[in-house]
């Protein structure tokens, strides 16, 4: 998380609309909460320990909590021109995927446009948290099979890389 460009307020202000009644718990591994403490500290006393920071993580770490998790949250960036990368690696693991999106130019868009266990809330949107709280009743448990995945996103697989690779090189 980065102030400017990545920023968890949407997320946080979601989730705390969601109340601890939802069940849902939202774990947000990775640095920057130093840039945003006083809006971690407000949801921690709404969510208590239905909010977790575990700071940065050990690759393997981040890995297991990825696979233990329901659903995978996507914070979109605030400029146009870069595209979050882990995003591709929540759609290979085929969880559901929660992108908030604060500026309407997103470049996740059309990639999440066709995932069809996405769902894109956008920052000011008056109905977000009851939009997401039905969608989490209706994606819970589901997974996409890996090779959907790859029929999904078939310019993106090794192999489709490796061969623009090469036509470039060529």
């Amino acid at each position: 998380m980065y102030p400017g460009l990545r920023e968890p307020g949407f997320a946080l202000e979601l989730f705390r609309a969601l109340g601890p009644a939802s069940g849902w718990t939202l774990t947000r591994a990775g640095g920057g909460w130093q840039y945003f403490a006083a809006d971690a500290a407000q949801t921690k006393a709404v969510l208590g320990e239905q909010f977790e920071q575990p700071g940065p993580v050990p690759a393997e770490t981040a890995r297991t909590m990825q696979a233990q998790a329901d659903v995978l949250l996507n914070l979109g960036n605030a400029v146009a021109n870069q595209l979050p990368s882990k995003l591709f690696d929540y759609f290979a693991a085929g969880k559901p995927v929660l992108h908030l999106c604060v500026i309407e130019n997103d470049p996740a868009l059309p990639y999440l446009a066709r995932y069809p266990l996405a769902l894109v809330l956008h920052q000011g949107q008056a109905d977000a948290a009851d939009i997401l709280h039905r969608w989490l009743g209706e994606v819970c448990g589901k997974q996409l099979p890996f090779g959907e995945v790859c029929n999904l996103f078939p310019e993106l697989v090794p192999q489709a890389v490796a061969a623009e690779f090469v036509r470039w090189l060529m």
